[in-house]
């Protein structure tokens, strides 16, 4: 963090809260109707992904305790759906009013420790597909470089915050 990669005050609550929820969100997702569940949150997505487009940012705005209820409410439903919890956290800190600049930057380094946190606990439940997890996995690095290439390469953040608020509104229609 002393290099500037990732701001501590935000990438600290999001990962403790996110990690514990993680937990619950996996355990959960054996207890929950998975249909009635995905509409949900589909639904939330969807609403998201609007008012992504609406809310202005702010960087005073985002407190210690909505960064600890967007990494609760993001580490749930990554354990629940075995989502790396990005889908849900990323809209959530833009509607409270952050940068997208600081999202990105701070999302990068907590959506790891999450996502392994729970795919740790669905390994001991469930058996894994490896071809398909390495070839997902692989993927993901390669489109997170080019992500963090193009923050850093100066792209306007209105448009990133188009193409985020996209995304969501997509990954929501295809749960609904």
């Amino acid at each position: 963090y002393k290099a500037g990669f990732f701001d501590k005050t935000i990438v600290y609550p999001l990962i403790v809260s996110s990690s514990i929820f993680s937990i619950i969100g996996a355990i959960s997702s054996f207890l929950i109707d998975e249909e009635m569940l995905k509409s949900f949150f589909g639904a939330i997505l969807i609403l998201l992904s609007i008012f992504i487009l609406i809310k202005k940012s702010s960087l005073d705005s985002v407190t210690n305790k909505k960064l600890l209820l967007s990494g609760a409410i993001g580490g749930f439903f990554s354990g629940l759906f075995g989502i790396g919890g990005g889908s849900i956290v990323v809209p959530i800190l833009l509607l409270l009013g952050a940068t997208v600049t600081k999202v990105v930057k701070n999302i990068s380094f907590v959506i790891p420790v999450s996502s392994s946190i729970g795919f740790i606990y669905y390994t001991s439940q469930i058996e894994i597909d490896w071809l398909f997890f390495t070839l997902i996995a692989l993927f993901s690095t390669v489109g997170a470089i080019v992500g963090n290439r193009l923050l850093v390469a100066g792209l306007n953040q209105n448009i990133i915050k188009i193409v985020i608020s996209t995304i969501v509104l997509i990954l929501g229609l295809k749960l609904i």
